[in-house]
């Protein structure tokens, strides 16, 4: 194996962009409504709340096309930050992603899919926490496998295994809303008395916390800038059209999950997809959508596995993880260290949740969505940072944010003015958010100040 060296730029636009919607379409989408709904207390707000939530990701995807052709290198936040905010930030970020977000969102996706949709596939009533455990290392294993073998190879696979799903969902939300009649009432539901009713802020910054996890994921492809074709082109490219193809398909979805199953339906359903399916087409219709559900999720965690290992490799190439981390592969040249190590903690979280018989590994991203919100609004902010520093001295053909300076100011205060509210409620997921990351900043401060001597 080499260390370091050139990674082959193999991923196409479309590639790209298909890791950034199959990213976001996970299991969120499914079980957040309800959430949501009940957080609200109404199907117009909660409409609303899921069409800013796509307007904030899209405000964030031009921001970081623009960083991105700037720095057309893997590693995403991390390179950003480093530029923008000096080596302790990127420090934070990266080892917070490593440690936290990107492995506890590839363990808390596989093992979720395997508990809520395992049972049905396999033909049987219910499976042990430890079966639980050890199939989903063994997903974890798969997809780590795939990604060795190369990026193209799971560029390919993440195009089926996004457009799949994301193909039939558009056309049954599209079959709910004018064959079935959900879109009759659809509008009956949004023009019932007390559809838009608004909360305090407050309530209304907790139901937008899922909104934003179910999001997550517009940012996936400036994991693997360094191997995408043309990126100067093809990173806008992927960021806008898979962020606004999943904002699309989510409205669409949640106003099916209305017209088919009422206010009261969504909210008193935790997966709201199989209970649509049974509702238009039986009881049957369940196992399809089990499996498409299930598909849906393995291509947001295949879209972790590619991102986050890239991470590591940027984080091993810049100092801040050992240099072990930045080896190629010399025949695929993809960065396998970084890719097996991500997948051995992400089993070591896998084996906690189990031995400890607590959902360990969704208690971790509760604390670490709050980081998230922190990060992204980091990332976000790197534009402005670098624009005024930099002035016109940006490349001629580099992409400039659409609307700027409207699209991060709408980012930022959407992101910060929810932590900020969550930090006044006392809630202990963003105090414990900010927390982390607090440590994470310490201990870039001192790896920075031991460097230099």
């Amino acid at each position: 194996m080499q260390t370091g060296g050139e990674q082959a730029r193999s991923i196409n636009h479309w590639q790209a962009a298909a890791i950034v919607a199959g990213s976001m379409v996970g299991v969120g989408i499914f079980i957040n409504p309800h959430k949501v709904l009940g957080g609200v207390g109404g199907s117009g707000t909660a409409m609303l709340l899921w069409l800013f939530g796509g307007v904030a990701a899209l405000c964030g995807a031009f921001c970081l096309a623009e960083l991105a052709t700037l720095m057309p290198r893997a590693g995403g936040e991390v390179v950003y930050l480093e530029e923008a905010y000096g080596k302790p930030f990127a420090f934070a970020s990266g080892w917070l992603a490593i440690l936290a977000v990107m492995t506890g969102s590839i363990a808390t996706l596989t093992v979720a899919n395997v508990s809520y949709q395992g049972p049905a596939l396999l033909g049987v009533k219910s499976l042990s926490q430890g079966q639980v455990a050890a199939i989903s290392i063994g997903l974890v294993v798969v997809l780590t496998g795939l990604n060795h073998v190369g990026a193209k190879l799971s560029g390919s696979a993440q195009l089926m295994l996004a457009g799949i799903p994301m193909l039939v969902l558009l056309g049954g939300a599209i079959y709910g809303l004018t064959a079935a009649g959900g879109g009759s009432h659809l509008v009956d539901e949004l023009s019932s008395p007390g559809a838009f009713r608004w909360p305090t802020l407050a309530p209304l910054a907790a139901a937008y916390l899922p909104v934003y996890w179910t999001y997550a994921g517009w940012n996936s492809a400036t994991y693997v800038a360094g191997e995408i074709r043309e990126p100067r082109r093809g990173l806008p490219r992927a960021l806008l059209l898979g962020t606004g193809a999943v904002t699309i398909l989510y409205l669409l979805l949640n106003s099916g999950f209305l017209g088919i199953l009422g206010a009261k339906g969504v909210a008193g359903e935790f997966e709201a997809g199989s209970a649509t399916a049974a509702a238009l087409f039986g009881a049957k219709a369940r196992l399809a959508m089990t499996a498409l559900i299930a598909i849906a999720i393995l291509s947001s965690t295949n879209g972790t596995v590619l991102g986050g290992s890239r991470i590591i490799y940027a984080m091993a190439n810049g100092g801040m993880f050992p240099r072990l981390g930045a080896r190629l592969d010399p025949r695929f040249k993809t960065p396998t260290v970084a890719l097996w190590l991500q997948a051995a903690w992400t089993s070591g979280l896998i084996l906690s949740a189990w031995l400890v018989h607590k959902d360990s590994v969704q208690v971790l991203l509760d604390y670490t969505t709050t980081a998230m919100l922190i990060t992204g609004s980091l990332a976000v902010g790197a534009v402005v940072v670098l624009r005024r520093r930099r002035g016109s001295a940006a490349p001629a053909d580099s992409y400039r944010t659409f609307a700027y300076p409207v699209t991060p100011f709408v980012f930022l205060v959407s992101s910060l003015g929810v932590l900020t509210l969550l930090l006044y409620e006392g809630k202990t997921a963003a105090w414990g958010g900010v927390g982390i990351l607090a440590g994470a900043l310490l201990a870039g401060w001192l790896w920075t100040r031991a460097t230099r001597i």
